[in-house]
């Protein structure tokens, strides 16, 4: 062999040597080190970080079991008409709760979260059935908001400031405000949801007693007043319930209790 080759040979061997131990530097060594961002080129840009929402997800009650919902001064309690202990029963003689109660089921989360009353709906929609509330096909008149309130003691009045000002100033002042929504998100036809409270960038947080879904999001204050029932009586369609003054002892309801 001559001497030229025998040097090739070494050099050869040199530089694999060389080759080797530098790839073992460089997976030791490498990941100490982050790659320069331009290295990366992803096809499609990363999504924007979602902003946090106060607020937005239900809690367990004890011992129930049931949702609880922090509101502005209070904590609600969560009631759904499609719960599966009342989804089935009756309101009136033949519509289910499930598909017509969501006016029973908005006055339990009223009754059960601001008096010493624990009312679910399926005693609710009883109770509206033997009140004259209910109405065939169609789910409650809407008297069942501020005249089933008083009954229990609560204080509801007819909103006509539905400004985003006159919302907030009731919510601060410790009221829930009750609208009577029509086609759009929430319905196609008649539903009742609960104003609860408000999110640090200015959105509305909601109680919708037909999706626990939509309770858990924030929603612009555009989007919930231009879907406002246009046809509505007994002082909607929107009401702000609470408790009454300290000072003032309301009146006793003469409508039943249970």
């Amino acid at each position: 062999m001559s001497k030229a080759i025998k040097k090739m040979m070494h050099a050869a061997g040199f530089l694999f040597l060389f080759c080797f131990f530098s790839c073992i530097a460089f997976r030791e060594f490498v990941p100490l080190f982050e790659p320069p961002a331009f290295l990366f080129r992803p096809s499609e840009p990363p999504p924007p970080p979602v902003a946090s929402v106060e607020f937005e997800t239900p809690e367990p009650a004890e011992p129930t079991g049931d949702l609880l919902l922090p509101a502005a001064g209070h904590t609600l309690i969560y009631y759904n008409q499609h719960d599966v202990r009342w989804a089935t029963k009756n309101y009136g003689p033949h519509n289910s709760i499930s598909s017509y109660g969501c006016g029973p089921t908005v006055l339990s989360i009223l009754v059960s979260s601001l008096t010493e009353s624990s009312v679910p709906p399926d005693q609710m929609a009883a109770w509206g059935y033997r009140n004259g509330f209910f109405s065939q096909n169609s789910g409650s008149y809407h008297s069942i908001i501020p005249e089933g309130a008083a009954a229990w003691g609560l204080v509801a009045e007819s909103m006509t400031d539905l400004s985003y000002k006159s919302i907030i100033q009731e919510l601060y002042e410790g009221k829930i405000v009750v609208m009577l929504m029509g086609s759009g998100h929430f319905t196609s036809s008649g539903h009742f949801i609960i104003i609860r409270s408000v999110t640090l960038e200015g959105q509305l947080l909601i109680a919708d007693p037909n999706s626990l879904e939509n309770t858990q999001i924030p929603w612009d204050y555009e989007t919930i007043v231009s879907e406002l029932k246009r046809t509505y009586d007994a002082g909607g369609p929107a009401w702000s319930v609470g408790l009454p003054p300290p000072s003032v002892t309301p009146e006793t309801d003469e409508t039943e209790t249970p």
